[in-house]
């Protein structure tokens, strides 16, 4: 039977391709098949290798005559071996069966993985599966261990301590403000409740985690270890991410930016589902199709006709779609249509696929949109002659998809296909909520959300470390500080380089007047002798 979960893989074949050109082509895909050409009793074959799984076995069909040796279905098998038989694996788990496509099991029991080796029908394990308590126990013990040695290295940094000479001694950042207001973050975040939980474990105190006198944490063991034994989910709730959400049609997503959102309540009212994009065939007229018991009385040989067509799908357009098949029901008809439109090499690129359905009601396809939005639309573009017998033509008129629409908080938020985003400058700006169809009719609701008291912690560490935190301006403060400092030490340095010259051109004019007044001197020295009617005794 067909898979119409499994996309088409067409390969075009030129005359001039060999064996090994073939199997590149169809590794060069993104199928999962794997090729191989192995050399056999001095013959070439092309070796073909699906992923595991009864629903991956394949089935090859050509669209020419000369590819007739390349062909395995159900007509048509002659020239191809089957060395392998694609089959699923099969376990019971409490008494059902379960059936997987991968020996590698890790969908059964939630969080637990495991492979199957070997069948061993009739044999039964049986294990149990239980919370390791005591990883989440040590890691409790391990941060208080961490905070406390934290918290004593600040306190000498922006404090006083004694050396080991009993002498007291100041600290290296106990005029810092910036370390100090750190220092009392810290402290008060040990003794905060977390804001988004509001009900069971909400601060750390709730777990027996007490802050002394000293700023120091401690452990009051009776209660830390009832707490870890009795209300182990409460625990986790307290330290981990949690997000909520009163409709069940309505999942509440965190986004990159969920470091904004300030945790608490949020009441959310959709007022607008999201719908996919579709459009449904006309009656189908086939002479093989007998409407009143929706089945072929007959198999429809679709290579005898056109049965060829392009859809549009989400505004892209395919390449010509052909069926050349022979069906022997609508299921096979609608299961083929399905996978060679989502096996299209254009509508694959733009990740454009659709879901066929056939309703017995209107005997007719549908053909719907995997996406949501009012993006998503599918129409025909291209019909062949005789694929209006399936009701495929290009008059159809199709129905596009629907954004979701609604408010939080009474803001009108951004529809973007199921998913409805908060307004920027909203306090909810970093949660996302994926919407289902039938959320509208379930009124107002309320979501909650909480980043744990790790989530808070991690949000005031990068508060302070971060790229625009409290260190890294105080950092830069101090950097600016200190080219002002060199800067003021630039302009000291002209300043006293000009007052040295002026100086030094005061000293050398004093100089000259000097020198000027020693020559007046020394020209005036024993003037009174050689005065005339002058006496010396």
């Amino acid at each position: 039977m067909l898979n119409d979960d499994r996309a088409a893989l067409n390969i075009t074949v030129e005359a001039s391709d060999s064996l090994q050109t073939i199997a590149e082509k169809i590794n060069a895909t993104d199928s999962g098949i794997q090729a191989s050409v192995l050399r056999v009793d001095d013959q070439y074959q092309l070796m073909l290798t699906a992923p595991s799984g009864a629903g991956n076995a394949l089935q090859i069909s050509g669209s020419d005559p000369s590819l007739a040796g390349f062909e395995f279905n159900a007509s048509s098998f002659a020239g191809v071996t089957e060395t392998q038989q694609a089959s699923d694996a099969e376990l019971k788990v409490n008494g059902l069966t379960v059936k997987r496509e991968s020996n590698e099991i890790d969908d059964v029991i939630g969080g637990f993985n495991f492979t199957l080796n070997k069948d061993s029908g009739g044999e039964k394990i049986t294990f149990s599966v239980d919370e390791d308590r005591g990883i989440a126990e040590q890691a409790i013990r391990d941060f208080v261990d961490a905070y406390n040695s934290l918290y004593e290295a600040a306190q000498n940094l922006t404090g006083y301590s004694k050396d080991e000479e009993n002498n007291t001694v100041r600290g290296d950042l106990a005029t810092d403000g910036t370390a100090k207001t750190v220092l009392r973050q810290l402290r008060s975040l040990m003794g905060s409740t977390v804001p988004g939980v509001e009900s069971g474990y909400n601060a750390l105190t709730n777990l027996g985690i007490r802050t002394e006198l000293d700023g120091s944490l401690s452990i009051e063991e009776d209660e830390f270890k009832a707490a870890l034994n009795d209300n182990f989910d409460l625990v986790e709730t307290l330290f981990a991410r949690n997000t909520e959400s009163g409709n069940n049609y309505v999942e509440v997503g965190v986004g990159t930016r969920s470091s904004g959102v300030v945790a608490g309540s949020y009441e959310i009212l959709i007022t607008q589902d999201p719908a996919k994009g579709l459009i449904t065939g006309d009656v189908l007229t086939a002479t093989e199709f007998d409407a009143l018991t929706d089945s072929f009385t007959s198999p429809l040989d679709t290579s005898l006709g056109d049965f060829s067509f392009k859809v549009r799908v989400n505004g892209t357009e395919s390449d010509t779609i052909t069926l050349t098949g022979t069906y022997s029901s609508i299921e096979e008809v609608r299961s083929e249509l399905q996978s060679l439109i989502n096996g299209d090499e254009k509508l694959s690129a733009a990740r454009a696929s659709v879901d066929v359905s056939y309703d017995a009601a209107t005997d007719a396809f549908t053909f719907t949109s995997r996406e949501y939005g009012s993006s998503s639309k599918v129409s025909f573009s291209a019909a062949g002659a005789d694929i209006g017998q399936l009701g495929i033509n290009t008059s159809l008129s199709g129905t596009a998809g629907k954004d979701v629409a609604g408010t939080i908080n009474g803001v009108a938020g951004f529809g973007a296909g199921e998913v409805l985003l908060p307004d920027l400058e909203s306090d909810a700006y970093g949660l996302n909520f994926t919407v289902l169809p039938g959320a509208s009719s379930q009124g107002a609701f309320s979501v909650g959300f909480s980043r744990g008291f790790a989530g808070e912690m991690n949000n005031m560490i990068e508060s302070m470390l971060g790229k625009s935190g409290s260190i890294a301006n105080r950092e830069e403060n101090l950097n600016d500080r200190l080219d002002d400092i060199a800067t003021d030490r630039e302009d000291l340095d002209r300043r006293m380089e000009k007052y040295e010259t002026r100086l030094m051109s005061q000293f050398l004019a004093m100089e000259r007047i000097i020198s000027s007044l020693n020559s007046t001197g020394d020209s005036l020295d024993g003037i009174l002798d050689r005065l005339p009617f002058t006496a010396q005794k």
